[in-house]
């Protein structure tokens, strides 16, 4: 497993860095559990219902953020000044080119399961 998979306060879908609640709760070396009280304030999602509950992996939730413009997500936590979401993307290794499309990002990791729309009931 990758060292940014252990990092537990990187949101896995944008690569921002909270410093308060973890985004993930490290249960082992290969399992984690998700703090469904936390919504990531760059990108909107949130562990346990962005994949859960609406199926969204990291990397669809974070494709539908690029194509929405990638805009910070929240008026309650304000953006520091110099927030930029392709530096906080380069984070999680996800690189983009002058257009915002991405040229490479990673999987995502093993551990992250998201359930089918059929196992969802939809």
């Amino acid at each position: 497993m990758s060292q940014l998979h252990k990092d537990i306060n990187i949101c896995l879908a944008c690569g921002f860095k909270g410093e308060g609640e973890p985004f993930y709760i490290y249960i082992d070396e290969t399992h984690y559990g998700q703090n469904e009280g936390v919504i990531c304030p760059s990108c909107g999602y949130q562990p346990g219902v962005t994949d859960i509950d609406k199926g969204f992996s990291f990397k669809s939730w974070r494709h539908k953020w690029l194509e929405a413009g990638a805009q910070w997500g929240t008026i309650f936590v304000p953006a520091s000044k110099d927030w930029n979401a392709k530096d906080q993307l380069n984070r999680i290794g996800v690189i983009l080119d002058d257009n915002n499309k991405i040229v490479e990002e990673p999987e995502d990791p093993e551990w992250h399961w998201v359930p089918t729309d059929e196992e969802r009931g939809v």
